[in-house]
Parts: C-alpha cells; sequence; structure tokens
C-alpha cells in the first residue's frame, strides 16, 4: 500500500473512499485495527473560487463561482428567508435586524448617542453569535489509509465548506463540481453501556433529513476552525484526534449528560471512516464509546440535560427517543436487515463496523469476516425491501405522490402570511407566486423508492415503533 506522501493531491476531486474493508453499495467504510486510527492533516487548501453573498456586515457568507446563478440566488433566497432562512438558523437574522436599527438611528437628524452606543454593542454582540454558529464544516479530500506495524493512519486534506451550502447542494442529482463544493465531514457514536446495550435513537420527525427514523447514538456535524493567525483567509487550522473526539464530547454532553468522568478518552475508540454514496456524499468519523452507565441511568440523565430542559422533555417523551438493544452481533445483524423502516446510511456504517468489532472479539477473525460479508448482503437486500415497499404504495395511491404532508402546510401558511406581513400591497398573484416559491422547496417524492427527507409513514413504510416492534428488537409501545 503507497504511503501518504506516493498520493498526489487533488484538490477538487471528490475523494472516494480506495480499496474499502466494508461496501453495502450505500455507504463504504474503512475499519481499523485493535487500537483504532491515528488520524493526520496533510494539508489546508482554500475554498475555491469564492464570491460574497449579502450578509451581516463585515462578515460576508462565500461561496464558489462554481454554482449557477439560480443555485446563487436559491442559496441567497434561503439564507434570508423570515421563516426557516439559514440566517434565522445561524442567528444571522438577530444581527441583520440589530444592524438595520443602528443604522435606522444614525440617519435621524438628532440621534440618541446612548441609544447608538447600545445598539453598537447588542450588534457587536449579536453578530459575534453570528460568527460561531456559522463555523466553517470540514471537508475532507485526498483520503488515503496507511497500514504499519505500529498502527493504522488516515491522512487526508481538508478544506472549509459553509452549513448552507452543504445543507442546500449536498443531495441527490448534484454535479459532482457542486459535490466537491458542497461535501463535508460529520462524527458519529455507537454507545455501549455498563450492562452490555447498545443505544438507539428515534429520530425527531423535526429533523431535516431522515426525520423520524431510526439513529445510532451520538451524530454531530464536524466544525473547523479558520487559521487566521497565517494569514491565509479561508484555510483552516489541521484538525487532530483531539479535536474530532471534543466534537463527540460535546454531542455526548448535550444529548445525553455524559461528562468526561463516565465517557473517559480510554473509552472511545477511532473505529472507523464511513463515505456515504447515497443519498447524498459526505464522510463521516466513526466511533465507538463505552460508558460506566447503564441503560437506565443514561434515560434519566437524558432528561436532566440543559437542552431537555430548554425543549421541555420530559421523561417520557426521552423513553419515546431512546431505545436500546443488545450490544451483540445478532442485534445489530437484525437492526440493519430486518427492519423495513431507513437509517441514516453512515450510521449504518457505525453500527456494522461496531458489529464487526465485536464478532471479532468475541469469535475471531474468520467469524467476524463472515458475519461482515452476510451483513453487507443482508443491507443491500434490505434497502430494495424497503425502496420496494414505498414503490408499491405509490403504484397503489399514485395521488400520494402529489400531496404535501401535514407537517409541511402550516409551515408554508407561516411562511405566507410573514410574506404578506412584509409586503402588504402583495397582490393575490404575488402571494400565489410566493406560496409556490415556499412548495417548491420542499422534499421530493421518488416514484421508484424512499426519500431521506420524508418520514417512513409518509412514504407508505411502517413507522418508528411498528418497525422496531416487529424485528423483535424492542417490545413497547
Amino acid at each position: 500500500m503507497p504511503t501518504p506522501e506516493a498520493v498526489k493531491s487533488n484538490p477538487e476531486a471528490f475523494h472516494s473512499l480506495q480499496n474499502p474493508d466494508m461496501d453495502a453499495g450505500i455507504f463504504k467504510a474503512y475499519i481499523a485495527g485493535p487500537q483504532g486510527f491515528e488520524i493526520k492533516t496533510n494539508e489546508s487548501l482554500f475554498r475555491r473560487s469564492p464570491f460574497d453573498l449579502k450578509g451581516p456586515q463585515n462578515d460576508r457568507i462565500k461561496v464558489s463561482t462554481g454554482l449557477s446563478s439560480e443555485d446563487k440566488d436559491l442559496l441567497a433566497d434561503r439564507m434570508s428567508d423570515p421563516v426557516d432562512g439559514e440566517l434565522k438558523f445561524t442567528k444571522g437574522l438577530d444581527a441583520q435586524q440589530v444592524l438595520e436599527k443602528l443604522r435606522t438611528e444614525k440617519q435621524k437628524s438628532q440621534s440618541d448617542p446612548e441609544r447608538v452606543k447600545a445598539l453598537e454593542e447588542e450588534f457587536a454582540s449579536a453578530q459575534h453569535a453570528y460568527i460561531d454558529r456559522n463555523a466553517p464544516k470540514v471537508a475532507l479530500r485526498n483520503i488515503r489509509r496507511t497500514v504499519t506495524p505500529q498502527g493504522d493512519q488516515l491522512t487526508f486534506d481538508i478544506k472549509p465548506v459553509s452549513f448552507p451550502v452543504s445543507k442546500n447542494f449536498a443531495k441527490p442529482g448534484a454535479s459532482p463540481e457542486k459535490l466537491n463544493l458542497a461535501e463535508s465531514a460529520a462524527t458519529a457514536m455507537v454507545l455501549i453501556t455498563s450492562d452490555n446495550k447498545i443505544l438507539i435513537t428515534h429520530r425527531s420527525i423535526n429533523n431535516e433529513v431522515y426525520p423520524d427514523m431510526i439513529g445510532t447514538s451520538i451524530a454531530g456535524a464536524f466544525d473547523g476552525t479558520f487559521d487566521r493567525d497565517s494569514k491565509q483567509k479561508g484555510k483552516l487550522k489541521p484538525i487532530t484526534e483531539q479535536d474530532v473526539l471534543k466534537n463527540i464530547r460535546k454531542e455526548a454532553k448535550e444529548e445525553l449528560g455524559i461528562d468526561d468522568q463516565h465517557l473517559g478518552e480510554a473509552d472511545i475508540t477511532l473505529v472507523g471512516l464511513a463515505e456515504e454514496t447515497q443519498p447524498y456524499l459526505h464522510h463521516e468519523f466513526l466511533y465507538l464509546g463505552k460508558t460506566k452507565y447503564t441503560s437506565a441511568e443514561i434515560r434519566k440523565n437524558a432528561s436532566e440535560t440543559e437542552r431537555a430542559r430548554k425543549n421541555n422533555l420530559s421523561i417520557h417523551d426521552i423513553e419515546s427517543k431512546f431505545d436500546f438493544i443488545d450490544a451483540t452481533p445478532e442485534a445489530i445483524f437484525t437492526l440493519l436487515t430486518k427492519v423495513a423502516s431507513p437509517i441514516p446510511k453512515t450510521h449504518q456504517a457505525n453500527l456494522a463496523v461496531v458489529g464487526y468489532k465485536l464478532a471479532y472479539a468475541r469469535d475471531g477473525k474468520q467469524s467476524a469476516e463472515e458475519w461482515k460479508k452476510k451483513t453487507e448482503a443482508g443491507i443491500i437486500a434490505n434497502n430494495l425491501v424497503i425502496d420496494n415497499i414505498v414503490e408499491k404504495a405509490y403504484s397503489a395511491k399514485p395521488d400520494l405522490l402529489k400531496s404535501i404532508p401535514q407537517r409541511f402546510i402550516k409551515k408554508i401558511d407561516d411562511a405566507v402570511n410573514k410574506f404578506k406581513e412584509a409586503n402588504p400591497q402583495a397582490s393575490e398573484s404575488e402571494i400565489e407566486t410566493y406560496r409556490q416559491k415556499r412548495v417548491s422547496y420542499l422534499p421530493k417524492r421518488d416514484p421508484k423508492g424512499y426519500s431521506f427527507e420524508l418520514t417512513p409513514v409518509e412514504q407508505g413504510l411502517p413507522g418508528y415503533n411498528e418497525a422496531m416492534k416487529e424485528s423483535g428488537l424492542i417490545t413497547k409501545d
């Protein structure tokens, strides 16, 4: 196998995992040796050919000129949408609104100096919050794996990707150029409790991708930091194992209330790296974590986190959000191959890699290799079953292809009402044009298979509880 230095850098290519250890069609994965992967940043690359989108003063959002004019218009519109645009999500709308107040006050013939000072301070605070929330995502390029007697190493180049670009353009059917611009990396971890259970999540119906579906324990996007000290604008600081671990620990603390005492450094291992090949392309660092908490203690802690308090989650809500299965290769095989409900592809990869590790530790390499081969084939077959169920549902009810899920109707109505308030002179034709524009943003149904932006039930599939109970993995309602 060539060393990382022997591989020529190609900053603009999308980088597929070469010679993966696991390939289930919808994902590929590297599996680390017993000591896990060491990771190394080879080079930090510039974001290619940027242009500026309007944002809060002194902080413009940059995206590539590789986007078409229609793409740019879409992104600008989504950035500033008053209902659910990215500026609202990233707190940029707050900064924009304060800036408008500040400008209005300064334009007065007799502006109030104290008012101006207060608004300047408020804007500085809002702008800082926006910059923090709009941290660049990390994209991996030129990924290569080296196996040495000292251990396994992942080496790659990195470059920044903005959240709005990633969210809007790393989607099915995108051109290679657009995917190269938009693809980013994330982290995921399968968590095993002290009573030998794996935590499985019931994803929120409000998630924009894989809503109301099955997920792994902990997952989240991976933020980078610009290296301003180097005077090389647009380059990220190299990422290390500690940076990736920090992201996992943050998610564990926010989601589950697990602190370092109960998830120490020795309890977390980087067991793999996955590439999602459908429905959109991105990479994910795969971890296995072992906590000193029992499954019952995980539920209790999760109900007491700051996030739970903020969202008014009761213990009943936590019960609905978390389930546990046995930490065995057999249970993982059943989850991945027998449950007729989609699971995020990189989450499938995380579970499959952990299943391989558990089989290896219990039964040896030959048994683990047999388990892996059977699981790869089972995942491919199960996803065909899922697509077939959806296709039959649409064939039986063709009108379903054109229907808008109820959860989106209120969202559109709210957007239209906001538009009318902001444009009181708008004609009925203009209002209807705006409504149709909002409808065009909705997830598209696929007559041949499931969409990762719609819930299972919205596509004729069994819901989370039904699918899990049919598999025998859980028994509760």
